[in-house]
Protein backbone atom coordinates (compact mmCIF):
# COMPACT_ATOMS: atom_id res chain seq x y z
CA UNK A 1 0.00 0.00 0.00
CA UNK A 2 2.63 2.84 1.27
CA UNK A 3 4.74 1.90 -1.88
CA UNK A 4 1.54 2.23 -4.20
CA UNK A 5 1.20 5.60 -2.74
CA UNK A 6 4.48 6.87 -2.56
CA UNK A 7 4.97 5.70 -6.38
CA UNK A 8 1.37 7.45 -7.42
CA UNK A 9 2.20 10.72 -5.58
CA UNK A 10 6.03 10.79 -7.04
CA UNK A 11 4.17 10.56 -10.60
CA UNK A 12 1.42 11.78 -10.75
CA UNK A 13 1.36 10.13 -15.08
CA UNK A 14 0.70 7.04 -12.77
CA UNK A 15 2.91 5.45 -15.32
CA UNK A 16 6.40 4.98 -14.38
CA UNK A 17 7.23 1.43 -12.53
CA UNK A 18 9.27 1.42 -9.18
CA UNK A 19 12.43 0.88 -11.87
CA UNK A 20 12.18 3.95 -13.13
CA UNK A 21 15.71 4.29 -12.72
CA UNK A 22 16.97 1.23 -14.02
CA UNK A 23 15.75 1.49 -17.33
CA UNK A 24 19.51 0.59 -18.83
CA UNK A 25 18.31 -3.38 -17.12
CA UNK A 26 17.06 -5.49 -19.52
CA UNK A 27 12.96 -5.60 -18.09
CA UNK A 28 13.68 -9.53 -17.92
CA UNK A 29 16.28 -9.18 -14.98
CA UNK A 30 13.77 -7.10 -13.07
CA UNK A 31 11.35 -8.30 -10.32
CA UNK A 32 7.83 -7.85 -10.57
CA UNK A 33 7.72 -5.36 -8.07
CA UNK A 34 10.02 -3.23 -9.84
CA UNK A 35 8.34 -3.52 -13.23
CA UNK A 36 5.10 -2.44 -11.52
CA UNK A 37 3.04 0.77 -11.49
CA UNK A 38 1.34 2.51 -8.52
CA UNK A 39 -1.68 0.92 -10.04
CA UNK A 40 -0.28 -2.49 -10.05
CA UNK A 41 0.59 -1.93 -6.66
CA UNK A 42 -2.32 -1.32 -4.98
CA UNK A 43 -4.55 -3.24 -6.79
CA UNK A 44 -1.86 -6.19 -5.69
CA UNK A 45 -2.68 -4.93 -1.96
CA UNK A 46 -6.58 -5.45 -2.88
CA UNK A 47 -6.38 -8.59 -3.67
CA UNK A 48 -4.23 -9.77 -0.48
CA UNK A 49 -6.64 -8.12 1.76
CA UNK A 50 -9.66 -7.21 0.46
CA UNK A 51 -11.54 -6.28 3.35
CA UNK A 52 -9.21 -3.76 4.27
CA UNK A 53 -10.72 -0.26 3.65
CA UNK A 54 -7.29 1.93 3.26
CA UNK A 55 -6.03 -0.06 1.03
CA UNK A 56 -9.36 -0.10 -1.59
CA UNK A 57 -9.64 3.78 -0.63
CA UNK A 58 -5.99 4.86 -1.67
CA UNK A 59 -6.52 2.59 -4.66
CA UNK A 60 -10.00 4.61 -5.68
CA UNK A 61 -7.64 8.14 -4.85
CA UNK A 62 -5.15 6.89 -7.56
CA UNK A 63 -7.51 5.75 -9.91
CA UNK A 64 -9.46 9.22 -9.19
CA UNK A 65 -6.32 10.96 -10.42
CA UNK A 66 -5.93 9.21 -13.65
CA UNK A 67 -9.57 10.03 -14.53
CA UNK A 68 -8.86 13.68 -13.54
CA UNK A 69 -5.71 13.65 -16.03
CA UNK A 70 -8.04 11.73 -19.19
CA UNK A 71 -9.75 14.95 -18.90
CA UNK A 72 -13.35 16.28 -18.34
CA UNK A 73 -15.41 13.27 -19.93
CA UNK A 74 -14.06 11.39 -17.40
CA UNK A 75 -14.62 13.23 -14.04
CA UNK A 76 -17.78 11.76 -12.93
CA UNK A 77 -15.48 8.58 -12.54
CA UNK A 78 -13.71 10.69 -9.92
CA UNK A 79 -16.56 10.36 -7.67
CA UNK A 80 -17.85 6.79 -8.73
CA UNK A 81 -14.59 5.58 -8.31
CA UNK A 82 -14.44 7.15 -4.58
CA UNK A 83 -18.01 6.59 -3.59
CA UNK A 84 -18.43 3.12 -4.64
CA UNK A 85 -15.37 2.13 -1.90
CA UNK A 86 -17.69 4.41 0.62
CA UNK A 87 -20.81 2.55 -0.41
CA UNK A 88 -18.66 -1.04 0.11
CA UNK A 89 -17.39 0.06 3.12
CA UNK A 90 -20.03 1.07 5.56
CA UNK A 91 -18.59 0.41 8.79
CA UNK A 92 -15.59 -1.08 8.01
CA UNK A 93 -13.36 1.87 8.36
CA UNK A 94 -9.79 1.58 9.46
CA UNK A 95 -9.09 5.25 8.72
CA UNK A 96 -9.78 8.60 11.01
CA UNK A 97 -13.28 9.82 9.76
CA UNK A 98 -11.87 13.62 9.94
CA UNK A 99 -9.61 11.86 7.36
CA UNK A 100 -12.46 10.44 5.03
CA UNK A 101 -14.37 13.35 5.26
CA UNK A 102 -11.96 15.90 4.04
CA UNK A 103 -11.81 13.80 0.73
CA UNK A 104 -15.60 13.22 0.68
CA UNK A 105 -15.46 17.43 0.71
CA UNK A 106 -13.69 17.62 -1.81
CA UNK A 107 -14.70 14.71 -3.99
CA UNK A 108 -17.96 15.33 -4.24
CA UNK A 109 -17.67 18.24 -6.50
CA UNK A 110 -17.26 16.24 -8.84
CA UNK A 111 -20.57 14.49 -8.89
CA UNK A 112 -21.82 17.75 -10.94
CA UNK A 113 -20.28 15.71 -13.76
CA UNK A 114 -22.36 12.63 -13.68
CA UNK A 115 -25.59 12.35 -15.44
CA UNK A 116 -28.61 11.56 -12.67
CA UNK A 117 -28.73 7.97 -14.05
CA UNK A 118 -25.30 7.26 -13.56
CA UNK A 119 -25.21 8.30 -10.16
CA UNK A 120 -26.05 5.73 -7.10
CA UNK A 121 -27.64 7.13 -4.42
Amino acid sequence: LALGYLLAMDDPTLESAVAVANRSRSSSSLGQVQRANALLLLDAAVVKDPEDFSIAFIRSLVRAQQSLRAGIGNWCAVYQNVFSVLKDFPRQRNMRPEAIDMVNDYIRGYRNYCNSRSISR
